[in-house]
């Protein structure tokens, strides 16, 4: 299992959308094409994603509250796959367990989903919202992934 921090064929958001406004309360997101960050991927001779791992998706800024997340799936992926939303080396499905990216479809993590998985949380220090690939490698598959924030600093 590999944990990528590249963001080689996306953007994963460095510069937070909160610049733009006063409001404490805002949305990141990232759309994911995968055929593009595959393609991207093996033009720079990097690895190919595979079973297990982890792909960094979106910077949480420190002293950051993350009230939901989710992912909108609106390409499937082709073959059998499924996702986990959460931190790596962490809670790897703090938000979303289990996630079809083989089917077009939303599903949200809104931290009331069971008394065991509260997703959520408080960050005092900087972190990544991070996308784990479970049954099988992104390949083909195009998906946002989003998270509703506070910034409380």
């Amino acid at each position: 299992m590999v944990a990528y921090t590249d963001t080689v064929g996306f953007d994963k958001g460095s510069a937070s959308s909160r610049a733009a406004t006063n409001n404490r309360t805002y949305l990141q997101e990232v759309t994911l094409d995968f055929a593009a960050i595959t393609a991207a991927r093996s033009a720079a001779s990097l690895t190919a994603f595979a079973t297990g791992d982890s792909l960094q998706v979106l910077h949480i800024p420190a002293k950051t509250l993350i009230l939901a997340a989710g992912i909108d799936v609106t390409t499937a992926n082709g073959t059998a796959s499924t996702v986990d939303l959460g931190y790596t080396g962490g809670d790897v499905d703090a938000w979303i367990d289990g996630a079809d990216a083989n089917a077009v479809g939303s599903e949200v993590g809104l931290g009331t989903l069971s008394v065991t998985r509260v997703a959520t949380c408080y960050l005092a220090s900087a972190d990544t919202l991070d996308l784990l690939m479970l049954t099988a490698p992104q390949d083909a598959s195009v998906m946002r992934v989003w998270a509703v924030m506070v910034d409380c600093s």
